[in-house]
Parts: C-alpha cells; sequence; structure tokens
C-alpha cells in the first residue's frame, strides 16, 4: 500500500448574510422625548409630583413636563375617571437613595404612603397612588 500525503483542504463557510426585509429599514431610534400622562388636574399633579421630587422641565402649549432622572413626563388633561378599585393603570419605579428618609419626607407633606416592604433582594419599597390610577412606586437601600 502507498501512503499519500495529502494536505486535507479546509472549505470555507460563507459568510452569512443578514435578512432581507420586504420594507426599507428604519432609522436608528435616538432615545425617548417624553411620557404622556393624562390625569384630571395636569397643574395639580404636576405641583404635587414636584413636591416628591420630580423637577419642572417647562411646559409643551399649556402641558406642563415635569422629569425624574433622565424620564419626561408630560400632563395633559383627562375626562375619564378614576377606578378607585383594581389594579393601577401604570406603575412607575423611581429610586432614591435612601428609602426611609424620601417616605418620611412623602409623610412630612401630607401624603400617604404604604408601609415599607423589604424586597428579597435586599432593598425595600413603598408604593404611592397618584392621579388617574397610576402606582408610584419607590425603591431603594435602607440607609440608618
Amino acid at each position: 500500500m502507498q501512503e499519500t500525503n495529502r494536505k486535507k483542504r479546509s472549505v470555507r463557510k460563507p459568510k452569512s448574510q443578514p435578512p432581507q426585509f420586504s420594507y426599507p429599514r428604519t432609522p436608528h431610534l435616538v432615545g425617548m422625548d417624553w411620557i404622556e400622562l393624562p390625569v384630571p388636574d395636569p397643574a395639580l399633579s404636576a405641583e404635587l409630583l414636584m413636591e416628591i421630587g420630580f423637577t419642572p422641565r417647562g411646559y409643551v402649549g399649556k402641558y406642563p413636563l415635569v422629569a425624574v432622572g433622565g424620564t419626561v413626563y408630560m400632563l395633559t388633561p383627562t375626562r375619564e375617571k378614576p377606578l378607585l378599585v383594581g389594579p393601577a393603570r401604570l406603575t412607575i419605579q423611581v429610586t432614591t437613595d435612601n428609602i426611609k428618609l424620601k417616605r418620611q419626607q412623602l409623610l412630612d407633606i401630607g401624603v400617604r404612603p404604604t408601609a415599607l416592604k423589604r424586597q428579597p433582594r435586599g432593598d425595600m419599597t413603598f408604593t404611592l397612588r397618584w392621579g388617574l390610577d397610576y402606582v408610584l412606586r419607590f425603591t431603594g437601600p435602607v440607609r440608618e
């Protein structure tokens, strides 16, 4: 038997092609401008949110803008009646660096949040029902 010295050739696989779409690709999304929240009284809601710690961001027409972190909310009027029972339509979770102090600040201005609740991951939360069936959920570490 004769031995042959053959080199094994590697077979190149063709490069995978991106999927083809029948519609033109959409432009890149840059970021969020604001979220519209319908509330019975935009001015009163803006005042409450600013007392809680949101920052004013001006107006779009007559609608107030408030922000927390990098998220801006535009408060628009609605004629809908609030759902007095049942789940909230939207929950906004806000982080704080001192959960007990934030809850005490809210109590001091006459707002009635729920009791503090320890989460399995170690931080604590409390909620505040606000506006047209919205819930603000505050979360953060406990600092003594």
